[in-house]
């Protein structure tokens, strides 16, 4: 956090006081009572400057209790290790050549997010789009995308489901998306 020497009790509790000030400027009292912060902490509050939170990183203890809660500290690693593997998915479909109006009819993504994604993608793989899959190649996908379908609920695939229908016909991403919105 800071990057000048000082201690980590320091930099909880700037982290703090930081807050405190935000929910103070934010009007949020629920907050401010939630860290057991009362009238005259709110007065002391309004006075700290910038200077003071620069001196406080000097020095080696924080008169800050704090505790975890168990079971929003498990929702919000749960959160996150749901995020990064979706954040994984998006990768891997657009390093399978995924089209863009494939990942906005998937995950809602926009041009700008998909253009990101792609450039990573992009250096990692030789340049120019994928062939269009031949007739043998479109049979085989056919009847694999019917099968994968008949295990989903309503017909619908999981962005999973593309990548292995790819792995399993030799079929990019763009070439799938392109067939399988022809054939629905």
């Amino acid at each position: 956090m800071s990057t000048s020497p000082g201690h980590k009790e320091s930099e909880l509790a700037s982290a703090v006081l930081l807050y405190a000030m935000r929910c103070l400027e934010e009007g949020d009292h629920t907050a401010l009572q939630s860290l057991n912060i009362g009238p005259n902490e709110v007065a002391a509050l309004r006075e700290l400057q910038l200077s003071d939170l620069l001196q406080l990183q000097q020095w080696p203890f924080h008169g800050i209790d704090i505790q975890i809660q168990r079971d929003v500290f498990w929702y919000l690693l749960e959160r996150l290790r749901s995020a990064r593997g979706h954040a994984q998915l998006k990768r891997q479909l657009i390093a399978a050549d995924a089209p863009l109006v494939m990942m906005t009819a998937l995950f809602g993504m926009g041009s700008r997010e998909f253009r990101r994604l792609r450039q990573y993608a992009i250096a990692d793989r030789a340049g120019g789009r994928s062939p269009e899959p031949d007739e043998q190649a479109s049979a085989r996908l056919w009847h694999a995308w019917q099968a994968c379908r008949r295990q989903r609920p309503g017909g619908i695939l999981r962005p999973q489901d593309y990548l292995a229908l790819s792995d399993e016909v030799g079929v990019s991403l763009r070439g799938i998306w392109q067939l399988t919105q022809r054939w629905t």
